[in-house]
């Protein structure tokens, strides 16, 4: 039941949603550690989106 509400809470067609749908996490302990990449990422994207901005 968790899991099934973790993935209806991700955000639609977001890069981490299709990994999650694709590469099915063994435990929930392992959602964050795969998602720490994505938000890294995403954190870069905003500060590059304003400082060009």
């Amino acid at each position: 039941m968790k899991k099934y509400l973790l993935e209806r809470g991700l955000r639609p067609r977001s890069d981490f949603a299709k990994v999650v749908g694709i590469e099915k996490p063994r435990t929930l302990d392992e959602l964050p550690h795969k998602a720490q990449s994505y938000i890294q990422y995403e954190e870069v994207e905003l500060a590059d989106a304003i400082r060009h901005a």
